[in-house]
């Protein structure tokens, strides 16, 4: 495993966690899942502190009996690393 590899398992299971505790929380606390819903950002920041940037989005979707949600991981093609230079 190389360490564009190794980058982007640690990214996942960042995000994983991330995703986990947002879940938890929105399911057990009725407001907090409305805040996700309607403000995600907001809800975020609340709970785990991050603060994202004006052009990241995000987008939550409450899953429904006959509604299916996939989502698609980001091509490895559109990702920029950063390189020695940059740090």
């Amino acid at each position: 495993m190389d360490s564009h590899d190794r980058i982007i398992d640690q990214l996942t299971v960042a995000r994983l966690n991330i995703e986990e505790r947002l879940i938890e929380r929105a399911s057990v606390d009725p407001q907090f899942r409305q805040m996700l819903l309607s403000s995600p950002k907001t809800a975020i920041a609340e709970e785990i502190g991050l603060i994202l940037p004006d052009d990241v989005s995000v987008q939550v979707h409450e899953e429904q009996p006959l509604r299916l949600h996939l989502v698609l991981p980001v091509s490895s093609a559109k990702l920029r690393f950063l390189t020695e230079a940059d740090l």
